[in-house]
């Protein structure tokens, strides 16, 4: 092979010279880093000279073409033009004359006018170039920056820092400014990251962004077809209808009869789980032995069954079971970036991947069918105009003479938000993570219960609590910044602009919503540490206790604008209830070999999704507790 020193005045083709010429002399001691460096170089300096090459004989097409024109059309060339290129003859001309005789007037003539052409041509090519970059209409607008990406792969080298993607966007626009535009794979992306621009794409501009971005795993978990998803589909006509369904109960105004059964299921649901967590069968998960995951989420998936379709499951039902984990495990895939999203030509490497979808998005379907739909519909009087529950009121509108909805879209629209319990279930895990790692957070969230339970004389704090129990909720809200969960990437469906700068149909928007989460502008020094006292301040009102609860604006976990999530009503709601249910009973712990740094490496930014398979927890009954803390007192005296 060959030794290569590489001194101060070495070029780039020297060094390549010498090390060809020498390259049977002796063998390589180079540091496979710098070689790798070096081939990598020469392959990029290879591309662009194709890309280059190829720009200069497009450009060349074009000179030629209008260069080759019809001698009586170049006659006609304006006044303008022959003045110049007469004065360029004259310029050439060595003795200042004019011209020297007809022979080289006409050469040089001929050659100023081929000249001119050219350089007409090639500010065409610049000028359209530019107005499709910098023009929408016919103002001029500003261009973005960003940073430069490799071949095929674009920037996304760039995303996988240990901190994740959106911490790398956030690093990119210490750089690059609050709006920067990259290519990630073969898609042309802008990021966005300030309240004030973010606010400009989902509310100022909602209707220029409403489309998602087409990755083909979003199209296998829904029937081939992404935009059978509520979250994941374009904006369309469609949409509002299914969303309209879907208000009046996810998000159903306070006092509404849709707003009592939530209610009225959660304090079903939460005393079936403290029951259920404190029989016998449960003492393995109460050690710490089993995890606790599972069955907070099939306690939460009770809630949407009874709530939505008035059913519910036994929590040993094996497949309510089942379903309810497959629906984690798609929570857990739907949080996960992958290369096939940004590079659709790896897809022949994901068929496994794919085929593991497709298996879990056909269990899903039959059982809601099987156990719930089928059931419902059987019975269903298409007379009775009054809806049960939503499943009633989706199969009501399905056979109305003037639906728009499809049998396929009313189906995926409950699995939809049936599957919205894998949210709560995670959420309720992060909170139980982050109290564990801060025990003075737990004894303040107790005595909020303890203090609800005395006022009502009740077995658990509950929701008709939630008024008098703002740190509670405040815990909830700094779990869902300190997760950060990113907001969907939305998709240009027109050329519009964000901040004055052009954005063309078809660019994927990412909008850094980690910076609203972390950025010191919003929140000051110290924003990395849990604190939930940062969303209170003193009540002006004395019946509510000494804090009452403060939403900053900036703070955006369920998004905003037309796109902002429909069911955020009933996240909020049953997080709360089964949160209050666990601390009004329970002490919770670290399971034995579970540190606080284990605990910590699931708390990273990015995601509100935890692993199927997450870290354990010991629950260790309140009442159990002070009997003991009262017999050690005794046999102490």
């Amino acid at each position: 092979m060959c030794t290569v020193i590489a001194t101060k005045g070495d070029t780039k083709r020297s060094l390549i010279l010498r090390l060809i010429v020498r390259q049977k002399a002796e063998p390589c001691t180079m540091a496979p880093e710098i070689l790798c460096k070096w081939m990598w170089r020469l392959f990029s300096f290879i591309f662009t000279l194709i890309q280059t090459t190829i720009a200069r004989i497009l450009l060349g097409i074009e000179c030629y073409s209008k260069s080759e024109q019809p001698i009586a059309r170049r006659a006609s060339t304006s006044r303008a033009d022959n003045k110049l290129c007469r004065n360029r003859c004259v310029g050439n001309n060595s003795k200042g004359t004019g011209f020297s005789d007809g022979e080289n007037s006409a050469s040089d003539y001929t050659g100023n006018v081929h000249k001119n052409t050219v350089d007409t041509a090639r500010e065409s090519v610049i000028g359209k170039l530019k107005t499709r970059t910098a023009k929408t209409g016919s103002r001029k607008q500003k261009t973005l920056n960003g940073p430069s990406g490799l071949p095929f792969l674009g920037c996304l080298h760039l995303l996988g820092g240990p901190g994740g993607p959106f911490q790398a966007f956030t690093e990119m626009s210490r750089k690059y400014g609050e709006i920067y535009t990259l290519k990630l794979g073969s898609f042309r992306c802008v990021v966005v990251s300030s309240y004030r621009l973010i606010k400009e794409v989902l509310v100022t501009r909602g209707k220029d962004f409403g489309g998602r971005p087409n990755f083909l795993r979003f199209h296998e978990l829904f029937g081939g077809d992404r935009n059978n998803s509520l979250a994941l589909c374009d904006w369309s006509e469609l949409q509002k209808t299914r969303r309209a369904l879907a208000r009046s109960y996810c998000s159903p105004r306070s006092g509404s009869a849709q707003q009592g059964d939530i209610d009225r299921v959660a304090s079903i649901e939460t005393n079936r789980l403290i029951d259920v967590l404190g029989a016998d069968e449960a003492i393995s998960v109460r050690r710490g032995e089993e995890p606790l995951k599972p069955l907070l989420l099939t306690a939460v998936a009770n809630m949407f069954t009874r709530y939505m379709c008035s059913s519910w499951f036994n929590y040993a039902d094996p497949e309510f079971r089942r379903t309810v984990r497959i629906f984690d495990e798609i929570f857990w895939e739907i949080n996960q970036g992958h290369a096939i999203d940004f590079l659709p030509w790896l897809s022949p490497f994901y068929e496994n991947h794919m085929n593991r979808l497709r298996t879990w998005a056909t269990d899903i379907r039959s059982f809601i069918l099987e156990k719930i739909v089928n059931v419902r519909r059987s019975r269903l009087d298409p007379k009775n105009e009054v809806p049960r529950d939503f499943t009633d009121a989706l199969l009501l509108h399905l056979d109305s003479p003037d639906t728009s909805l499809s049998w396929d879209h009313v189906i995926f629209e409950l699995e939809d938000f049936l599957g919205g319990h894998s949210a709560i279930g995670n959420l309720v895990m992060l909170v139980l993570a982050h109290v564990v790692r801060h025990p003075e957070v737990q004894a303040r969230i107790q005595a909020e219960c303890d203090a609800a339970r005395q006022r009502r004389n009740h077995r658990l704090a509950d929701l008709a609590d939630k008024p008098q129990m703002p740190y509670t909720e405040a815990v909830m809200w700094e779990t869902l910044r300190i997760s950060s969960s990113p907001i969907v990437p939305h998709v240009a469906t027109r050329d519009t602009e964000v901040d004055g700068y052009a954005i063309s149909k078809d660019t994927v928007v990412f909008l850094n919503n980690y910076e609203l989460n972390f950025g010191e502008a919003y929140w000051g020094l110290g924003a990395e540490n849990f604190n939930p006292e940062r969303f209170l301040a003193q009540s002006k009102d004395p019946e509510r206790g000494s804090w009452r609860l403060i939403k900053p604006a900036h703070f955006l976990p369920f998004s905003t604008g037309q796109r902002t999530c429909v069911g955020q009503r009933l996240v909020q709601t049953f997080t709360f209830a089964t949160v209050a249910a666990i601390f009004s009973n329970y002490n919770v712990a670290a399971a034995e070999g579970v540190t606080s740094e284990n605990l910590k490496a699931h708390l990273t930014p990015g995601c509100v999704a935890l692993p199927p398979d997450t870290f354990h927890l010991v629950l260790t009954s309140r009442d159990e507790q002070k009997t003991l803390q009262v017999s050690d007192e005794t046999c102490h005296i």
